[in-house]
């Protein structure tokens, strides 16, 4: 086998004569330069498009900022008292007078929004247990439920007293 050694120099002059080493280093260049515009057409289209118009990500820093020239006269009216009705109402409670929720079960009646020191539970047939007074308008109930971590920082946003509530009713995942 004969090894051939030239110098970088002698190696770039070779290159720069022979036609095929030519076009190939074209093409190559031509596949780097490619591959970088897709780079940063990825980083744009993530970074700049995506996040900011799909994503809750850039907006938990302004939750619960108070409004720019005060708040709105009046009073925002929230249908429905379950988690989406609470966090509509914390949004809103930064950018308006007063905030009504209007909430059809009568659960809200009996306690409020506080949860009841002693509920009495019942296990189903299926051996999950319930709590005798369920929401009856709640179709994921007895679902088990998870916060993914920008929801968990949306929430600790506008509910700052979020992480000792999970304390307290021992909610962290065992």
């Amino acid at each position: 086998m004969n090894t051939v050694y030239i110098n970088l120099k002698e190696g770039v002059r070779h290159m720069l004569s022979d036609d095929q080493a030519l076009k190939t280093l074209k093409v190559l260049g031509a596949a780097a330069s490619v591959a970088a515009l897709y780079k940063l057409a990825g980083y744009i289209l993530r970074d700049l498009v995506l996040v900011p118009k799909l994503t809750i990500l850039w907006d938990v820093e302004d939750l619960h900022k108070p409004r720019k020239g005060g708040k709105i006269p009046g009073r925002a009216v929230i249908c429905g008292g379950s988690v989406g009705g609470m966090i509509a109402a914390a949004a809103c409670a930064d950018h308006f007078e007063s905030v009504l929720v209007v909430e059809p079960e009568a659960w809200a009646n009996d306690y409020g929004f506080e949860i009841p020191e002693t509920r009495a539970y019942r296990t189903t047939s299926e051996g999950y247990q319930m709590a005798v007074q369920s929401r009856t308008r709640v179709v994921q109930y007895f679902l088990g439920n998870f916060l993914q971590p920008p929801s968990y920082m949306a929430l600790s946003r506008l509910f700052p007293r979020l992480p000792e509530e999970v304390d307290y009713f021992d909610l962290r995942p065992t």
